[in-house]
């Protein structure tokens, strides 16, 4: 039996092989190219500045912290466009065994690739920004600018959703697909920008994004293999695994912080592949830890203006246990876990609605 063959009568197995394959190269390559990345920011002095004006309490819990190099997500997302590429080019070049591995497919792969490359350059102008101090007042893009640009961001995605697909209808478990018409449009948008500024608020802690979005990606990407959207499976693979060899030098303590870089390219593609795959709703379980941190920032501003008294010693959440005094890896492994079950929570859920 040829290799063809025996693909197309083992396709789910020779795809799992094959996606795990491209994630354990994504992995080593990434280990390598974070530290050859941290070690060039180092060179040229991309340390992180810690503001006390306006974060008394967190400035004095972080302070620590100062001069830790940041911007590092950059590796991960160097080593996605690489390995992308790489195997993109040998399977043009070659044909066959690289033909197999290569997942860039118009269809599956375009849109969000290009995705975590915007937002990778957007948020490493506001980090380089933020370490020359300009820019706003502590430096880096001021909130005007950053909401601007990520909903610039976000409009594109639904734009091509909405307008380029014709999608009009969501998902809701034990129901099934709901036309909303023209308020999918603003339910979209409003997912996108939901994710992304989730995670920026949530990689507040060393290796916490990470952890808390690597079941996240996973969850995604089992639902695209079992839909056989197999190219974007790999793909995220490739992300996960990437931000996985980079995780090797955020944990505590981390020789780098991955920056807005990072945060950004991190929260568009949850929410970017949540709408392709239309699983929006179950972002609800996948990203609990980004619904809840986001949710103790806004309470915690509502307390302030209206009753000028504060709900948490600091926010977002994980600020509030550090200023408890409970120790940092001990947070980031609990929020891990937490994430974890409600990530297992959703994938049953969402099995089961689909065998209903």
């Amino acid at each position: 039996m040829d290799f063809d063959n025996f693909v197309l009568k083992n396709i789910f197995l020779t795809q799992a092989i094959r996606i795990f394959f491209i994630g354990v190269i994504s992995f080593l390559t990434s280990l390598i190219i974070s530290f050859f990345t941290i070690e060039l920011l180092k060179k040229i002095k991309l340390g992180k500045k810690i503001t006390r004006e306006e974060a008394p309490i967190f400035s004095s819990i972080h302070s620590k912290k100062e001069g830790t190099i940041t911007g590092g997500g950059i590796a991960f997302i160097f080593t996605t466009i690489f390995i992308t590429f790489l195997f993109a080019i040998l399977d043009k070049i070659y044909g066959g065994f690289w033909s197999f591995l290569n997942y860039f497919s118009r269809g599956e792969v375009y849109l969000p690739f290009l995705m975590i490359i915007l937002a990778g350059l957007v948020g490493f102008i506001d980090d380089i920004l933020g370490i020359l101090k300009i820019g706003s007042k502590n430096g880096g893009l001021g909130w005007k600018e950053k909401f601007i640009i990520y909903f610039a961001l976000g409009f594109f995605v639904t734009w091509w959703f909405y307008v380029k697909l014709s999608r009009d209808h969501i998902f809701v478990p034990f129901i099934g697909d709901i036309d909303i018409g023209v308020f999918y449009f603003i339910f979209t948008l409003f997912v996108i920008l939901g994710s992304i500024h989730g995670a920026n608020l949530t990689d507040g802690l060393d290796g916490l994004l990470i952890g808390v979005s690597a079941p996240a990606f996973l969850a995604l990407i089992l639902i695209s293999f079992f839909n056989n959207y197999f190219n974007l499976a790999a793909f995220l693979t490739v992300f996960l695994f990437s931000i996985l060899g980079f995780l090797w030098f955020n944990f505590y303590p981390a020789k780098s912080f991955m920056g807005d870089v990072g945060s950004v390219s991190i929260g568009v593609l949850i929410g970017t592949v949540s709408s392709m795959l239309n699983v929006q709703f179950y972002l609800i379980f996948f990203v609990f830890i980004f619904v809840i941190e986001a949710l103790s920032v806004i309470f915690q501003v509502l307390s302030k203006k209206i009753f000028k008294k504060k709900i948490f010693i600091s926010a977002p959440l994980h600020h509030h246990f550090e200023a408890l005094g409970i120790a940092e890896p001990n947070i980031t492994f609990k929020f891990w876990v937490v994430n974890s079950i409600f990530c297992g929570l959703g994938l049953i859920i969402y099995f089961i609605s689909k065998l209903l």
